[in-house]
This record gives structure tokens, C-alpha cells and sequence, in this order.
């Protein structure tokens, strides 16, 4: 063709509707049939290049509405680094993030700012100084070499609980990274919410509200009955009742 004429081909379906464009001036390829192109990269696999032309230059990848506006855009080499925005343009960004089953596990809204999670308490990973496996809910001290058991009431060594009962999963997880490295037993260890914990109402029946702490039971929480010796001992406040006996029950944790 002669360099004045711009390259395009046009690509008809069945009906004679141009459905495929390909813009050699503008660099752009057009799905432009009535409902969603969509391109499909191999039975195996495949990948899609955003590449600038100039190193100097950012490359960006973007997806239009309807009306033409950006709701989704990815800058790449930008000053400030990798850009990622959802929504702008009178349309408010959301983000989700779902497990296998399909269930949402994380959210993002722009709208008003939220950060959903699924998970119930906020956790950090810490190395444990105990001989076997721990289970989640066990109440844990601060030790020389990690955490451990609790083994004594009203220890101010009292440092949160195992996460993870049964579904109960973190809702933020610390410290991943700072053990990855080394070979160390670590555990998640619950902060601050609501976890399952290892209760114990022998020396007093709990209700919900009481002030809980670590009991001669290893690992179990008890009412803090004893004003006296609580401050620096307190584990959190009970969400369930407990008459007697021990039993892992869901609890506030919050320290102090």
C-alpha cells in the first residue's frame, strides 16, 4: 500500500456488521460487535504484552464503559510506579477478591471507602517455644525464646490466643513476610477482635462481659475475679457464657 494510505482491515460477521477493525495508523484493534468481544488466547494458555514504544514513556492498559469513560486503568512506568485504578468518571470502583467456591473473601469499595474482609480478628505470625503442635484458641505468654502456653493465673506476660478455630480464619495476618526466611515453629497469634478461645469456668462462672485472663488451666482464659491482681493480666472480655467446665468459646480480644 502507499505510505499515505492508512492500513486497516475490516473483518464482517455473518451478517456483513464490521466486527473486527484493525487499525494500523491508530495501533488499535476494534471488537466492535453489538454484544462483548472476546478474545481468547489458545486452548493453553497465552498472554496479552502492554509494552511502551519508549522507555521513557508510560505504557497503560484500559477499559472504557459505555459512554467511552475509563472505569478500570493500569499505568506502567510511572513516576511514582505501577498505577492501578478502578472507577472515576462517575463510576464508583469495586474490587473482589473470591475463594474457590465462589464466596467473597475480600471487598473493596470506593464509594465509601471500606475494606470488607471475611476473617474476624487481626493476627500476627509468632514464633512459639512448645514441643508439639498447638491448637488454635490456646492462650499464649511471652517467653525468652517466643511465645507460649499460658500455665499460671493472672499472668502479665499474657500476650493473645492461637487464631484459626475451625472457619474462623484472621481477617489480617502480620508478619508473613519477617518469618519466611527462617525455620522457626510459628503460629498466628490474635491481637485485637473477636476469636475462639480456650475457656475455663472452674474457679468461676463466666457471663457475657467478664473480664477474662490466664487461669492455672494451660492455655485457657478465666473470669478475672480479683481486681487486684488484673492490671497487665487482662486478655479481653467474654462474648458467650460459660456455667462451668471448660469449653472454646468466641471472645473480644483486647489487651490491657
Amino acid at each position: 500500500m502507499p505510505e499515505t494510505v492508512s492500513e486497516i482491515l475490516e473483518i464482517t460477521d455473518r451478517n456483513g456488521v464490521k466486527a473486527i477493525i484493525l487499525d494500523a495508523e491508530r495501533k488499535r484493534v476494534e471488537l466492535t460487535a453489538p454484544t462483548a468481544g472476546t478474545v481468547i488466547l489458545g486452548r493453553h494458555g497465552g498472554s496479552v504484552t502492554v509494552r511502551p514504544h519508549d522507555r521513557f514513556m508510560p505504557a497503560k492498559f484500559e477499559v472504557l464503559d459505555e459512554n467511552g469513560q475509563t472505569c478500570f486503568e493500569a499505568t506502567l512506568h510511572h513516576p511514582a510506579g505501577t498505577i492501578v485504578t478502578v472507577g472515576g468518571q462517575g463510576r464508583t470502583g469495586f474490587i473482589r477478591v473470591r475463594d474457590g467456591d465462589g464466596h467473597d473473601t475480600i471487598r473493596i469499595q470506593g464509594d465509601v471507602g471500606d475494606i470488607e474482609l471475611a476473617g474476624g480478628d487481626c493476627a500476627e505470625l509468632f514464633a512459639v517455644d512448645a514441643p508439639g503442635e498447638l491448637e488454635p484458641g490456646t492462650v499464649m505468654v511471652i517467653a525468652e525464646d517466643g511465645l507460649r502456653p499460658s500455665s499460671r493465673p493472672y499472668d502479665k506476660r499474657v500476650a493473645g490466643v492461637l487464631s484459626g478455630v475451625g472457619s474462623a480464619r484472621p481477617g489480617i495476618l502480620l508478619g508473613r513476610g519477617r518469618h519466611t526466611a527462617t525455620r522457626s515453629k510459628v503460629s498466628p497469634l490474635a491481637l485485637a477482635g473477636k476469636v475462639f478461645c480456650k475457656l475455663d469456668a472452674g474457679p468461676a462462672m463466666i457471663e457475657v462481659g467478664d473480664l477474662l485472663t490466664t487461669s492455672h488451666t494451660p492455655g485457657h482464659a478465666m473470669k478475672a475475679s480479683n481486681p487486684g491482681d488484673c492490671f497487665g493480666a487482662i486478655l479481653g472480655k467474654a462474648l458467650r457464657p460459660l456455667a462451668s467446665g471448660t469449653a472454646v468459646l468466641p471472645v473480644l480480644v483486647a489487651l490491657h
